[in-house]
């Protein structure tokens, strides 16, 4: 049995292992999500050929073409910087898309002007000016006051299951431009795109030959992203 001396000497060489695991396994925290909250500029459908008829909202020509319900979302400004919207039908929300702003008609499956949906993911991915490398840390590598380019993706399921997927994305989606990210404060950005910008509208590919076309639009859009 170890005296009382031995003991503490094998107590603090213990603590001292301890200490100096805990320093090799800590290092560097892990990014991590953090929770935030989007407002779109625009609410409600925008398409006329709604049923009932949508109502025109936005700044431009072209109505804004993805549009909230009125209701702020919760958001993430996910662990690489960029900007994550994205909800199931369980949540009991709405996002609304406008397909009527056409400036090349779809080749493939598509049959509709307008889909209202009742889950979307949307999600930026900034790319630093003048060039086509993506920023290292998302809508967080843009200096307050500044307004750099990003890629837009938003996809969703239609109810036969088809997911298609709206590109703002030049280089990967030709035909389509970027949208933008402006950094209004240290915890706030509006994301969007305006009716110059053009989506690209895209459905999987038959017998694994890429995607398939299905358009491009004019689609303007605004959101708020704010973080606590």
């Amino acid at each position: 049995m170890p005296t009382g001396r031995a003991y503490s000497t094998i107590v603090l060489m213990c603590v001292f292992l301890a200490s100096t695991l805990g320093a090799q396994k800590g290092g560097k925290p892990k990014p991590v999500d953090k929770p935030g909250t989007a407002v779109f500029r625009c609410n409600g459908p925008t398409a006329t050929t709604h049923n009932p008829p949508g109502t025109f909202c936005g700044p431009d020509r072209v109505a804004d073409a993805i549009t909230g319900d009125g209701i702020s979302y919760a958001a993430t400004l996910r662990s690489d910087g960029e900007f994550d919207l994205y909800f199931l039908p369980t949540a009991g929300r709405m996002v609304f898309l406008n397909f009527e702003s056409v400036i090349s008609p779809a080749a493939g499956r598509k049959n509709f002007d307008f889909a209202d949906l009742a889950s979307i993911g949307l999600n930026t991915n900034v790319i630093l000016p003048g060039t086509e490398t993506i920023a290292a840390n998302g809508i967080l590598s843009i200096p307050e006051g500044a307004t750099w380019p990003t890629r837009i993706k938003g996809n969703w399921n239609d109810p036969y299951g088809v997911l298609y997927t709206i590109r703002f994305n030049p280089t990967d989606y030709p035909g389509s431009s970027h949208a933008r990210v402006t950094r209004t404060g240290e915890k706030s950005w509006t994301i969007f795109a305006t009716d110059d910008d053009v989506a690209r509208l895209v459905s999987p590919g038959i017998r694994h030959q890429g995607p398939t076309n299905e358009g491009w639009y004019r689609m303007p859009f605004e959101i708020t992203f704010t973080v606590p």
